[in-house]
């Protein structure tokens, strides 16, 4: 059931159609909204990126929990860092 829930969770709105955004503008402007709060968020991000087919919306609902839950139960700083190789996108979240 509580993976059910995550899973409706990430899959954000069903009209949401994915879009081509740039990762690291989109990390960005998430992590501006935490700073205007005061927390410390820092980006570790690689320097090239590609476009990605994502629903933007969902992906920030997703990140925002994590980020939220990073400061309820993490240490300062939450560092989010992506990192690309031919075949794969890793992104992280630390705290």
């Amino acid at each position: 059931h509580i993976v059910q829930q995550f899973r409706d969770f990430i899959a954000g709105e069903p009209d949401e159609k994915a879009g081509e955004i740039q990762l690291n503008e989109l990390l960005q402007a998430i992590a501006e909204r935490y700073w205007r709060d005061g927390l410390t968020v820092e980006l570790q991000l690689a320097a090239a990126t590609l476009p990605l087919a994502l629903k933007p919306l969902a992906l920030q609902r997703v990140l925002s929990n994590l980020i939220d839950n990073a400061r309820r139960y993490g240490r300062p700083p939450i560092v989010i860092s992506t990192r690309f190789d031919t075949q794969q996108l890793t992104l992280t979240l630390d705290d």
